[in-house]
């Protein structure tokens, strides 16, 4: 019934050219700004290939989830001439049958008519009223006990609402309806969020008569990286992630990955990292294109950490052979430290201490004796080149019982007379019997 109201023909050629005279309680004034709604109809397109498509028409782009995008095409008109203009350079971007569009002075009634497919053009606010005043209040996005209590009231289409003082809606029903209200006309200001695309660096070179070593790559990669390094500046990025593409006789181009530990923008490391990855891919005979093009980037922070060493190292020998000491989730000294692969990233933070222990209950030394070593007893003394004193302790260890070979220690904290500081353990389950388990720095 609603869209019977309504031509079939494109936005473009909807012009409402008629003027009603309007009421003292909703005195629109003039708008400076133009609104466009593309309302998609399917999943097919993504938002954002949608946004894209608005960038080509105007820079001011505003995503309103989940189907929609606004674009403001007022200052775009003196670029393109006139509306019918803007309308096929969008329908060169988009399917004409993915989306339904609608313009106003009004984002809230431009988005209001997209959404219900009644494609039209409304150059000027006053024509506001007459182009929304046959929708049904039921296709309002209003809370559906708001909308039922407007139609018992016999306020069937938007024309029936006009009609009402505005100070009569706000008292029977509600701020948000009059707000609303408002702004279908242009008279309540609102302003989308403008969107931007996210930024991504993609550069490519091609060479005459071919490249055929790697000191020629290199050579013809420099430009493209300084260019890189600069877009990371400008744009305040940092990147953890590159990838080169190189282009030969075969139709399938040989690509290099370039990764970092760290995000960085160090042109310097990313030239080294390409050099070390380049020594270690096979390449085309003669490599004729050269992309660079960045995965991965991250907003610039001052105290951005880089690992040089690690990232040369992964280049040459390769990821999985760049380790670092871990901390499992051990009591027992000798099993706590082990090593794991070295991370591209880690969120998680570095633990200091053994799990499940306070390190204000005991010291525990960096250094540990592997295989414990054991120690010297005279007329119950322990010895270790000299009598040793017990300076704290004990602190007892009960673990691995699960794996068949438990362990029941007491650790000490103890001094010989060379100032030695020594961590000691008696072993409980070998009749007392004691050991050298670490020493003190």
């Amino acid at each position: 019934m609603l869209k019977a109201r309504w031509s079939q023909k494109p936005w473009h050629q909807r012009t409402q050219g008629t003027r009603h005279k309007q009421q003292p309680s909703y005195n629109s004034q003039s708008s400076s700004a133009l609104w466009l709604a593309i309302h998609r109809r399917s999943d097919k397109q993504s938002l954002e290939a949608i946004a894209h498509a608005g960038l080509h028409i105007s820079d001011y782009v505003s995503l309103v989830e989940p189907d929609d995008v606004l674009v403001e095409v007022r200052s775009s008109l003196r670029y393109f001439g006139s509306i019918r203009a803007l309308s096929r350079q969008l329908n060169q971007q988009l399917d004409t049958h993915s989306y339904c569009a609608a313009l106003s002075p009004s984002p809230a009634a431009s988005l209001l008519m997209a959404r219900l497919e009644l494609s039209s053009c409304v150059r000027e606010t006053p024509q506001l009223r007459a182009a929304l005043g046959d929708i049904p209040v039921a296709c309002l996005p209003l809370p559906e006990r708001q909308s039922l209590a407007l139609q018992r009231c016999g306020l069937i289409v938007l024309r029936d609402v006009w009609r009402i003082p505005i100070r009569e809606i706000r008292l029977r029903f509600g701020r948000q309806l009059t707000d609303y209200l408002q702004s279908l006309l242009a008279i309540r200001p609102w302003t989308p969020a403008r969107w931007q695309p996210a930024p991504c660096f993609e550069q490519s070179m091609e060479s005459e008569y071919g490249l055929h070593s790697h000191q020629q790559i290199l050579s013809a990669i420099q430009p493209l990286m300084e260019a890189f390094v600069g877009f990371l500046k400008q744009y305040h990025l940092l990147c953890d992630h590159l990838e080169l593409h190189l282009s030969g006789e075969k139709p399938e181009p040989a690509i290099l990955t370039i990764q970092t530990r760290h995000a960085s923008r160090d042109g310097a490391l990313f030239m080294l990292l390409v050099q070390q990855a380049l020594e270690r891919q096979r390449l085309p005979a003669v490599a004729s294109t050269i992309m660079l093009r960045s995965r991965t980037l991250s907003p610039f922070h001052a105290s951005s950490a880089q690992q040089s060493l690690a990232d040369l190292l992964s280049a040459r020998l390769g990821a999985d052979q760049v380790l670092q000491l871990g901390i499992s989730e051990e009591h027992a000294p000798e099993y706590v430290t082990e090593l794991k692969p070295h991370p591209y990233k880690s969120d998680e933070p570095t633990s200091t201490g053994y799990p499940g222990q306070n390190s204000s209950v005991s010291r525990q030394p960096l250094l540990l004796v592997q295989p414990p070593q054991i120690l010297q007893q005279h007329d119950n003394k322990v010895f270790y080149l000299t009598p040793l004193k017990i300076i704290c302790g004990p602190e007892r260890i009960e673990t691995r019982w699960w794996a068949g070979h438990s362990i029941r220690r007491d650790y000490y904290v103890a001094r010989n007379s060379h100032g030695s500081d020594l961590w000691i353990f008696r072993d409980l389950n070998q009749q007392g019997s004691w050991y050298l388990h670490g020493i003190f720095a």
